[in-house]
């Protein structure tokens, strides 16, 4: 297929280019060919702009493409027990929809925390073969639940209980070749089953399908807000602690650190305004976690935890960077919202593949107008995204 410049050819982004080490820009530039990085610049070092497209702007800030670590694409407006009634078809074209939003925004790579029949699947071909443009994305089919547990739906949850079926459970999605294996062990705040601190696993249950999942090269996705199931998670392998809305318990707080576990916050709805939509009962528990979810924010960045931040679900324009804003306001520093959003979902992730500018990565980029490090908000402003290597966003603006 012939191919541009537009798409895969050469090119040299010149300007302020982040560098994910010192969380500190510097001027230079940046090369990429094919789908990669092929030469970062920087000072007094002159690129070869013979043959490429050049993107020049002394005002402007290059940094990697943003990755997403928790979202659902399936999911719109609304009351999650609504959502569960579209059909299919309604489904795919909101993921459809919002995958392009997404990477619109500057979102390059993404992990879909569950999606009902296996949907994530079919838009991850639809971007993989080119039919569509949206982030990379991980996958994981439906999430693993029991009868009585969160988001225990039909079609949404594989429903398990007892050691047998979590096994089984854990295998059909295996089966379907998911990138990671999701489990929901606690209640949350969408859900009228099961409190967010409560564990309604059994210790045994969820050893079982972290083995199955271990054994099988899977990373371990666990959804839970607090309370016991944080050392069940944690010692049957997690590799990552999802929304952790509820994790003060300083001991709790060591034992992830210890075990290298990442954890994944979500804290954008909990400074949102009360959303008209969702029932009493949602609206409740949002707010009682908005205290909590600041502290365990605050204490898991000074225990040194990888973070990951993601807005599990919520598809508005920017809605990442509404959660780095969120992850701001809990405590954070704009670097360390940064490095949630890029260096270490990157590592942790997508094997080290993504979230940094360094040679030999995918050439995920954004360019954005202002300095994020003044603002996190600035991210809105963007007017380049590039993944991997093509151009998907670019709009009309004097590049002097």
């Amino acid at each position: 297929m012939f191919e541009t410049n537009e798409t895969y050819g050469r090119k040299v982004l010149i300007g302020n280019i982040l560098d994910s080490r010192t969380m500190t820009f510097h001027y230079g530039f940046v090369e990429t060919e094919g789908k990669k990085i092929t030469k970062i610049g920087q000072g007094t070092d002159q690129p070869d702009c013979s043959g490429a497209l050049v993107l020049e702007d002394k005002h402007s800030y290059i940094l990697p493409g943003l990755i997403e670590s928790h979202n659902h694409l399936y999911m719109d407006p609304g009351p999650f027990a609504e959502v569960t009634q579209r059909p299919d078809t309604e489904l795919l074209k909101s993921m459809l929809r919002n995958a392009q939003t997404q990477l619109h925004d500057g979102v390059t790579a993404q992990r879909d925390c569950g999606t009902p029949n296996f949907l994530d699947q079919r838009v991850q071909e639809m971007i993989d073969t080119g039919i569509i443009d949206g982030p990379k994305l991980l996958t994981c089919g439906p999430w693993i639940t029991a009868t009585h547990g969160h988001g225990a739906w039909p079609g949404y949850a594989l429903i398990a209980d007892g050691e047998d079926e979590c096994r089984k459970a854990v295998r059909t999605v295996l089966r379907h070749h998911v990138d990671f294996v999701k489990l929901f062990i606690t209640g949350g705040t969408a859900s009228k089953f099961a409190p967010p601190d409560f564990c309604y696993y059994t210790e045994r249950e969820i050893q079982v399908m972290a083995e199955e999942a271990k054994r099988n090269n899977k990373q371990v996705c666990i959804h839970i807000h607090g309370g016991k199931g944080i050392e069940y998670a944690v010692k049957a392998g997690a590799d990552t602690l999802e929304h952790c809305s509820m994790v003060t318990d300083d001991r709790q707080i060591e034992l992830i650190a210890k075990n290298g576990v990442m954890m994944m916050f979500n804290n954008g709805v909990r400074f949102a305004p009360p959303n008209p939509l969702l029932p009493k009962f949602e609206l409740e528990r949002v707010a009682k976690t908005k205290e909590s979810s600041i502290i365990a924010v605050q204490k898991a960045l000074k225990a040194g935890i990888d973070i990951g931040v993601g807005a599990d679900g919520y598809q508005d324009n920017y809605s990442l960077v509404w959660a780095m804003e969120a992850f701001v306001k809990s405590g954070a520093s704009t670097q360390q919202a940064l490095k949630a959003a890029g260096e270490t979902p990157g590592r942790r992730l997508f094997g080290g593949e993504r979230g940094t500018l360094d040679v030999g990565k995918y050439a995920d980029i954004i360019i954005t107008n202002e300095n994020p490090l003044d603002n996190i908000s600035n991210l809105r402003k963007l007017h380049t995204v590039i993944r991997e290597g093509k151009i998907v966003r670019r709009d009309a603006r004097p590049m002097v």
